[in-house]
């Protein structure tokens, strides 16, 4: 079953029970649902495990044939750097912390916003309305109960 323009809010690390190290990813998705037969679906599969994967937005979000996606800062080793050095063979890039550390003659060139992506992201952990997570609520219930009478 494909759902398109799926949103996840709510995001948060949990203990499901009090007495257990382990903790539980818990997020809510918010969508809408424009075929009715799949309320059933999803009904079904409420309190079953299955896979879950986002997939199609990923590969929008990193393409495949990326030429920068194994490039490190010159300087810290840095993950996806930013800038460029223009003509240079390997490439070689500098992150926004070092792009004004450049070697005399080099010339940069920016390969990817950072302040635009974390506009993004900003963006998308800013909710317009805080809604209520009756699954959380419940499980957080529960174990404050334990909590009391163990």
């Amino acid at each position: 079953m494909l759902i398109p323009d799926v949103g996840t809010i709510n995001v948060a690390a949990q203990r499901i029970e009090a007495s257990s190290p382990d903790f539980t990813l818990m997020y809510t998705n918010e969508f809408e649902i424009l075929d009715k037969t799949v309320i059933t679906d999803l009904v079904d599969l409420l309190h079953e495990n299955f896979y879950l994967t986002y997939a199609p937005m990923q590969a929008v979000l990193f393409p495949k044939d990326d030429p920068f996606k194994d490039l490190l800062c010159r300087l810290c080793e840095a993950p996806n750097p930013a800038w460029l050095v223009e003509n240079s063979n390997p490439p070689l890039a500098y992150c926004d912390a070092h792009k004004d550390q450049t070697v005399e003659g080099e010339r940069l060139r920016r390969i990817r916003d950072v302040a635009a992506a974390a506009a993004v992201v900003d963006a998308m952990q800013e909710s317009d309305e805080q809604k209520e997570d009756p699954l959380g609520t419940f499980v957080n219930a529960r174990a404050r109960g334990r909590r009391r009478t163990g």
